[in-house]
């Protein structure tokens, strides 16, 4: 039996916008950086607390899998804090060949591992 026929159609949002935290779709992209800003400090306390400690060896397993080896470069979209940037960097990853990218100067300034970061969004890599 087949499955649901797959759309093209991408204008289906996964939720409805959420009027409640922002009124016009234009703030959205506010809202979030807000959000993003005032949790920064605690990301990691948080990242590690939800996953009862095993949020490190998570991230070292899953670049691993995906193939990550030294030599290699890394670009880790949303670097936030920079916890997956580290994982690469603890299985061998030269400093100078991770780098950043994050919207959020909260969780850039509360970055971490070492490495070049870069202000952007995952939709428009400021990169080739």
């Amino acid at each position: 039996m087949a499955g649901p026929a797959l759309t093209q159609d991408v204008s289906h949002r996964p939720h409805r916008p959420l009027t409640e935290f922002y009124s016009a779709t234009r703030e959205r992209s506010d809202y979030l950086a807000n959000l993003f800003d005032n949790s920064a400090s605690h990301y990691d306390w948080i990242s590690a607390l939800l996953a009862f400690g095993t949020d490190a060896r998570y991230r070292r397993a899953a670049l691993g899998k995906a193939g990550l080896k030294p030599g290699m470069r890394m670009l880790d979209v949303a670097t936030g804090t920079g916890l997956t940037a580290r994982a690469a960097l603890q299985l061998g990853l030269d400093r100078d060949s991770v780098f950043g990218l994050d919207p959020s100067t909260g969780m850039l300034s509360q970055n971490r591992a070492g490495i070049l970061l870069f202000r952007g969004f995952g939709e428009k890599l400021p990169f080739r």
